[in-house]
């Protein structure tokens, strides 16, 4: 049974998205949401004047009931057609039934998932009673099966470059990012932004959509705190800005940051309000967590029934920002693979990937990484747990002595003797190996909780000496590594200090060629 035609919320002109934007029939551009924009003119060489009035009127439908990205997505795939379509030299003034089984053929099996979008714009165009369909159109597609969009190729086939994360690689990249925060090379809201998303695998724009009330705070039994963050849900067939959320548990450090990057924010808006003549105020629990500080001044300058005319998520960053700061944070901490011996490449979709992966390598089914990674259903969850081959071999000396130097997990430096390491001259700044020996020097000139001589290896602040016991620290590691993989019978226990063993690895490579360079080899 055919829907009726939804009638059309316009305000004069204008029609209002389901985000709270508004745009009118005739415009060239119309700004759906936020994050999402279409742009009727790179569509007009291809149609004709008539066929594109039918294309917008069923297109804003789409807008006002569904959501930006969806909308977005629906454009796009017909605007696809068309461009393939019009090669002909005449523009498109119909969606034919042989040309689209033409266009089908010609996308071949990968990309069949194209005309699949279409045909659900065909049939909500044809449910609105719009001209500019063909005969037998609605016959054809109804006979056809179509293929859905390929899930999880880079995730199957371990991309270096797009798929998850090794554990090595995480490990790097989250110790690259603590440590530019430590050295306030990094912002509170860049390291809070990254560890979002790397722990979490929330997409950019459930981020994007987080206040500061979304974080709750509470006593355990124990009388510990316990951090939840109740994040915004998406891709919900139907849904609202911020109408429907998923908890998900902090561990104590990242609660704690969030906890302090709402108190700054807050702080800067208390600020603003004191400085702006309008007398306008923003309950601070309602503050996004990553503001768009630019709205926000402007906000506050204007009237009550000016911000009440406003989107409801003015104040919020675009995903489309809260992706690429993702992917340029990463850029800048200087985080190296050791499968390409390259820069990192991150972005928010490989965390995500690597979210589900990981989960996947510590045996929990479609159903729970379906619920870590707020799928309202598991088709998607099974590429995690269809084939999941170990990235890195449990590491021994010879597979080590090859990644040492690609992995870059030593970040520390050596020297030759202690006068030339920074507190050289202090006593208790020197770190022993487990059998007593010293094995260097550590620059740092606060408490340090780390667990030391272990964790020295992949802190910056380690200075090893030339002539250390650095090869005793390595045989040792890799004996208890081996030892404790064959008591608990847990492949994933052979990978738990494999960057600490490419560390140690790189300093005993690192003092053979400083002592081959001195003569003493």
């Amino acid at each position: 049974m055919n829907e009726p035609a939804i009638a059309s919320p316009a305000r004069g002109t204008e029609y209002v998205t389901s985000d709270g934007y508004t745009f009118s029939i005739d415009d060239d551009i119309w700004k759906i949401s936020r994050n999402h924009r279409i742009n009727w003119g790179l569509l007009r060489p291809f149609v004709t004047a008539t066929f594109l009035q039918w294309f917008k009127l069923t297109i804003a439908q789409y807008a006002i009931t569904s959501s930006a990205a969806h909308t977005r997505s629906s454009y796009e795939r017909l605007k696809h057609f068309c461009e393939w379509a019009a090669q002909t030299g005449e523009p498109i003034s119909e969606i034919g039934a042989v040309s689209l089984a033409n266009y089908r053929a010609s996308l071949g099996k990968r990309r069949e998932w194209y005309v699949g979008v279409i045909a659900g714009l065909v049939r909500r165009w044809h449910d609105l009673g719009h001209a500019g369909l063909g005969n037998g159109l609605l016959t054809m597609l109804d006979g056809w099966r179509l293929s859905g969009n390929a899930k999880g190729e880079a995730v199957q086939l371990q991309s270096p470059t797009q798929g998850a994360l090794t554990d090595l690689e995480f490990e790097s990249l989250y110790s690259a990012v603590v440590a530019s925060y430590e050295g306030r090379q990094l912002s509170l809201s860049d390291f809070v932004l990254v560890m979002l998303a790397a722990f979490s695998g929330r997409r950019p724009a459930q981020l994007s959509d987080l206040q500061g009330q979304d974080l709750i705070e509470a006593k355990a039994n124990d009388g510990l705190t316990e951090y939840v963050l109740n994040v915004p849900r998406r891709k919900i067939r139907g849904g609202t800005f911020r109408q429907d959320f998923k908890p998900f548990a902090l561990n104590m450090d990242n609660g704690l940051a969030v906890k302090t990057l709402i108190e700054l924010n807050s702080a800067t808006l208390i600020k603003l309000q004191k400085s702006t003549r309008s007398g306008a105020t923003l309950n601070p629990a309602e503050l996004p967590l990553f503001p768009n500080w630019d709205q926000v001044e402007r906000y506050l300058s204007l009237t009550r029934e000016e911000q009440n005319d406003l989107p409801v998520d003015i104040l919020h960053l675009p995903s489309t920002v809260i992706g690429a700061r993702i992917s340029e944070i990463a850029e800048e901490v200087g985080a190296t693979s050791e499968r390409t011996g390259a820069p990192l490449e991150v972005f928010p979709l490989r965390l995500r990937r690597t979210t589900g992966t990981r989960a996947a390598r510590e045996g929990y089914g479609v159903l729970v990484i379906a619920e870590l990674l707020d799928h309202s259903d598991t088709q998607n969850a099974g590429v995690y747990t269809e084939n999941i081959p170990e990235h890195v071999d449990a590491i021994n000396q010879a597979v080590a002595l090859r990644l040492a130097p690609l992995a870059q997990a030593f970040s520390g430096k050596l020297v030759d003797t202690e006068a030339q390491a920074t507190r050289g001259e202090d006593r208790s700044s020197r770190i022993r190996s487990c059998s007593g020996n010293v094995m260097g020097n550590c620059g740092h000139f606060g408490f340090c909780g780390a667990l030391a001589p272990i964790a020295c290896y992949t802190c910056n602040s380690f200075q090893a000496w030339l002539h250390g016991p650095h090869q005793e620290v390595l045989d040792a590691l890799l004996a208890d590594n081996e030892r404790v993989s064959r008591l608990t019978g847990d492949p994933q226990m052979a990978h738990i200090m494999d960057r600490t063993i490419l560390a140690v690895t790189r300093v005993v490579q690192m003092c053979d060629a400083r002592k081959q360079e001195l003569g003493l080899l």
